[in-house]
């Protein structure tokens, strides 16, 4: 146990202590990165750190010794939004470096101060793909229309593409001129338009188009096709189309080509109006699953709000403290 050899031979240790001895000398033995330090004392973290001296790659292994201290020097970056950016002009790609934490810090504080905020969606989906349902407001009302967003992505190829590479049967494929991220030079980018029953039915054809050889790179292949509608129209939309009347779009449908972003004058009005222009109120219902108590709450469209509370005559009670948690409609 004290590492030293044993003095009989010819007596064999005990297994116990053959096993541990044995164990304490393998060379092959896997030890523990606590093993290599030792547990600092009191006394010990108020001594004066060893500086150890700078070593030449050519004396390493050797004990040598300089009288320049081996400094770390660590450079950090720290960037405030009162700092003067650099002029685009020059080095724009300067500025971009200087200013995306900016950008960062400012999303991060919008998504912070958003909390579980629920952002209302204007689509919902159906059992078909690629089919939704748009709300319409029509004379204080709103109305539901077939919506068909087809699935929209880039191909960015190396050299013009050849006759059989796309088909023309099943999709529609447009030569665009786009800016590309990573500054990559546009030179032949295609925009693929499909219905998205299509696309899933011929998976496969994609799969061998995004790794063909002469594809230089695929753009907003998994973008939603939700949030690709609400990226091309926004909150507000309007439809140009002339002879598109309300029951043609109720039994036919429309397609997202055929409806556009909605003019200035349009989006900076109130979002349906505030409300005060629908026809409908909202009823809300709970109860309690311990007890036959009910409450009812009708919300009106001019912001008043009515609430009627059931219980039952033999369990009646006043709620304690009922005008100081309530405010008048």
């Amino acid at each position: 146990m004290q590492k030293g050899s044993n003095h009989v031979p010819r007596i064999r240790h005990p297994d116990w202590l053959h096993h541990r001895v044995a164990g304490a000398v393998d060379k092959f033995k896997q030890n523990k990165v606590i093993d290599f330090f030792t547990r600092a004392t009191a006394d010990s973290q108020f001594q004066t750190p060893i500086i150890y001296a700078e070593l030449d790659m050519e004396d390493f292994g050797q004990d040598k010794t300089s009288d320049r201290p081996r400094i770390a020097i660590v450079n950090r970056k720290i960037l405030d939004d009162e700092t003067p950016l650099p002029d685009p002009t020059i080095s724009y790609s300067a500025w971009i470096r200087a200013i995306r934490p900016r950008w960062k810090k400012r999303r991060d504080a919008h998504w912070e101060n958003t909390g579980d905020a629920i952002v209302p969606s204007m689509f919902k989906g159906t059992r078909i793909p690629g089919q939704f349902t748009l709300w319409v407001s029509v004379d204080a009302q709103l109305v539901p229309a077939p919506l068909c967003i087809p699935r929209e992505f880039y191909l960015h190829l190396k050299t013009p593409p050849r006759d059989s590479l796309f088909q023309p049967e099943y999709y529609a494929s447009e030569k665009v001129v786009r800016y590309l991220p990573r500054d990559i030079l546009c030179s032949n980018l295609y925009r693929i338009s499909i219905k998205e029953d299509v696309y899933q039915e011929i998976q496969e054809h994609f799969m061998n188009l995004v790794n063909d050889p002469n594809v230089d790179g695929v753009f907003e292949r998994q973008v939603p096709l939700e949030m690709h509608a609400l990226l091309k129209l926004g909150k507000t939309c309007t439809m140009d189309e002339l002879g598109m009347t309300l029951r043609r779009t109720q039994s036919t449908g429309v397609n997202l080509s055929q409806l556009n972003r909605a003019s200035a004058p349009l989006t900076r009005r109130v979002y349906l109006d505030g409300g005060r222009s629908r026809k409908y109120i909202f009823l809300y219902h709970a109860c309690s699953s311990t007890s036959h108590v009910h409450m009812f709450a009708m919300f009106m469209p001019n912001g008043a709000v009515k609430l009627h509370l059931v219980d039952p005559a033999p369990r009646r009670q006043q709620i304690p403290a009922f005008k100081s948690r309530t405010t008048p409609g």
